[in-house]
């Protein structure tokens, strides 16, 4: 046994000692845009994160990631979303160490520490802010106290408290080194555990105000119940509850060694894992719950996602997925171990290294969604930013910073001599030209000639070259606001790291603008009425570009670049959601009730048929409504309360309609848009609607049509009748 010890433990110095940076972040007076990803959760999560937030000077940072874990119970549960991240790399940072560990804040600054005795400063564009010196290597993850004091543990046997600029606040010596790291009570109290067997309690003013001993080292980083219990692992095999006055409540014994840190679920749960192959579920009387065996060692430590599922690394390369009964939901297997603590989103990705040199984002399912190679094992536990961005630390000595980006298929193909007009959805986190075309992985260096766009402010075009004289290049920015011509000389896809935006706000200059469509779908929203006109590519145009002169149904595609135009004198704001959703396909039509028909002189009848598949909602236009699933259900035939013109609207399935020269056919007066209409395939659909015009410009679903016969026979005067060439036949 004494052996072992050894073993393990000269295994943790080389593990270790090769820095498991610590990283955090601070908050910020400019807005990041955080605001924009959290989930509606977010009052839960700051309950979690620390009651006594509200003090801000003495609590836990309300930063987005400000511990190791996340938050004082130590659940690796982010507010955040990051159902937009897909693998793409926004930057690194390299240290002389290796496995930087992040914790992060507000504004995107990050804190490192490394094997080289530094804890670093990095900011949100991954260059160096400052770094402070240690005397020894820096394990301990940082931890951010309200104030911005971060708090971090160093193998010089000491806990630092560093001021915001890189300043030294002050210094606690411990009997050894540290490779916990710190968290903070609601009352500022701050508790790390060392390699000389103790846990402490230590004021923010950096004086001692109390120790627990244990028979062991304390790697651990302690978490902390809702009533201020303390709960930290031994390397004595013993999990301890101890009270915020620093006298032990209880232990629980297990069966090796507790590297793994322990996370509390909602309901009080203590959850650890152990080397020696099982994670404990332990009640809040420290009595054993239940017992879940793996493969191999746990020092991952466990999170817990929502409705309380618990994930977990171990050495026999999983990750397990755990329901809060103790039964295994799923496993996800890796390359190689699995030591790092995973990390989820508010939108339930699961995130976690492995010694296979991969992060892993993996779906609540259990199933791969990517995953984003480094050039050496993964240690660390990733971070969640307010942006979404996951950073985590390779033993290859860099921090990585993890994002989603928006691709651009751009093509010489076709009769556009290379020309494409595009926009990116996302909101770039770098707007600079140059930067976004000629980035080394995302960029398409070497394959456009030039990058066009009119400025409708300065009412002048801008241009980009790539080899021609900066003097000449004034175009120098691109964002989601704006549509641009990129002309290419070979095929190529353009990435452009970024997140989607909330809302964004386009101003339209009088006459025409260059805009893009920063959308999650398609659609026509919010378009102001002073919009006369839309230019979009088509490349069998002059210029590539041909005209709608009907706003109001113009489909914008996000990725699409157009040209707007403005006929009012003065400029106009087009506020355009990314998260838009778009009304339902409605079939709006108009009925006079007192035409000759088969129902009375008050009533219409919807011309159903058997053989129809129907689930829909029609609003009569008298402020009443009906859900129609059956053919022949009695709501097909309304009542109205007075004779006379009224707007049908119908949303849902509607497949099956034929009048066949009876029923109500004389009293439908108008289709002024198809909506979800199907016709179906028994002909004679409007055969006898003599006093029916037809004004829709979009078309009726033909799928599965096989014959229009006798489709309008008897209309006598369609109009317009609606953009019939438009309908595919």
């Amino acid at each position: 046994m004494m052996y072992r010890k050894i073993l393990v433990g000269i295994v943790l110095l080389l593990l270790l000692a090769s820095v498991m940076a610590g990283t955090i972040v601070y908050p910020i007076e400019e807005d990041d845009g955080s605001e924009e990803l959290k989930s509606s959760g977010d009052d839960e999560y700051k309950e979690i994160r620390s009651a006594g937030g509200g003090e801000g000077v003495r609590s836990l940072a309300d930063t987005p990631w400000p511990k190791f874990r996340g938050d004082k119970r130590n659940t690796g549960l982010s507010p955040y979303d990051t159902s937009h991240v897909d693998g793409t790399e926004k930057w690194n940072f390299s240290t002389s160490g290796s496995d930087p560990s992040p914790t992060i804040g507000g504004n995107g600054t990050v804190f490192v520490g490394s094997g080289d005795t530094n804890l670093y400063a990095v900011n949100q564009d991954g260059t160096e802010k400052w770094n402070f010196s240690t005397s020894g290597s820096v394990p301990s993850y940082p931890t951010i106290g309200g104030d911005g004091t971060i708090y971090v543990g160093s193998r010089d046997d000491n806990l630092y408290a560093v001021n915001p600029d890189g300043t030294e606040k002050w210094t606690f010596e411990t009997g050894d080194e540290i490779l916990s790291s710190p968290s903070i009570g609601d009352d500022g109290t701050i508790y790390v555990g060392s390699y000389d067997n103790n846990l402490y309690a230590i004021d923010p003013d950096g004086t001692e105000k109390w120790s627990f001993s244990t028979s062991d080292w304390v790697v651990s980083s302690p978490a902390i119940g809702s009533d201020g219990t303390i709960y930290v692992g031994s390397y004595d095999y013993n999990l301890y509850a101890v009270n915020p006055d620093g006298t032990e409540k209880w232990s629980f014994s297990t069966g090796d060694y507790l590297l793994s840190s322990p996370a509390i679920g909602s309901d009080g749960t203590i959850y650890v894992g152990s080397c020696d192959d099982n994670l404990y579920a332990v009640n809040p009387d420290g009595t054993e719950k239940w017992t879940f065996e793996t493969g191999g060692e746990i020092i991952s430590s466990p999170a817990i996602g929502d409705y309380g599922t618990i994930y977990v690394g171990s050495y026999d390369n999983n990750l397990y997925a755990i329901d809060p009964d103790g039964s295994e939901k799923w496993n996800f297997t890796t390359g190689d171990r699995v030591h790092s603590s995973p990390a989820i989103g508010s939108d339930g990705t699961i995130y976690v290294g492995s010694w296979d040199d991969n992060l892993y984002a993996v779906n609540p399912d259990g199933t791969e969604k990517w995953s984003f190679s480094t050039g050496d094992d993964l240690w660390s536990s990733p971070a969640i930013g307010s942006d979404g961005t996951v950073y985590v630390g390779s033993l290859d000595g860099n921090l990585y910073a993890i994002t989603g980006g928006y691709e651009i298929p751009l093509t010489t193909g076709g009769p556009s001599d290379g020309w494409n007009f595009v926009s990116t959805a996302y909101t770039p986190y770098n707007k600079d030209l140059e930067s976004i075309l000629n980035d080394t992985d995302y960029g398409i260096s070497g394959s456009y000639e030039k990058v066009m766009y009119y400025d409708a402010d300065t009412e002048e075009w801008k241009s980009y070259m790539p080899d021609r004289d900066e003097h000449f290049n004034n175009l120098d920015t691109w964002d989601h606001t704006m549509g641009v011509w990129i002309n290419m000389a070979t095929d190529d896809t353009l990435t452009i790291p970024g997140k989607p935006p909330s809302n964004t706000d386009i101003t339209l200059e009088s006459g025409w603008n260059m805009v893009g469509y920063p959308s999650e779908t398609s659609g026509n929203q919010g378009l102001p009425e002073e919009v006369t006109k839309i230019g979009y590519f088509n490349a069998s145009e002059e210029y590539n570009l041909a005209y709608d002169y009907d706003p109001e149904s113009f489909i914008f595609d996000p990725g699409q670049g157009y040209w707007v135009y403005n006929g009012a004198n003065e400029p106009v704001t087009w506020t355009v959601e990314y998260e838009y959703v778009p009304p339902p396909p409605t079939m709006i039509s108009t009925w006079n009730t007192e035409n000759a028909g088969v129902s009375n002189d008050d009533q219409i009848q919807l011309p159903l048929e058997e053989e129809g598949n129907y689930d829909f909602t029609v609003e009569w236009g008298d402020g009443t409504s009906d859900t129609i699933t059956e053919w022949d259900q009695l709501e097909v035939t309304h009542t109205y309360d007075e004779p006379g013109i009224y707007n049908v609207s119908i949303t849902g399935t509607i497949d099956g309609w034929t009048f066949n020269d009876g029923g109500d056919a004389e009293k439908i007066i108008k289709v002024s848009q198809w909506g979800p209409l199907a016709l179906g395939d028994s002909g004679g659909y409007f055969y006898g609607c003599s006093n029916m015009e037809l004004t829709a410009t979009d078309a009726p679903d033909l799928t599965g049509t096989t014959t229009l016969a006798y489709a309008f026979r008897g209309c006598e005067d369609l109009g317009s009748s609606g953009n019939m060439s438009s309908w595919d036949v």
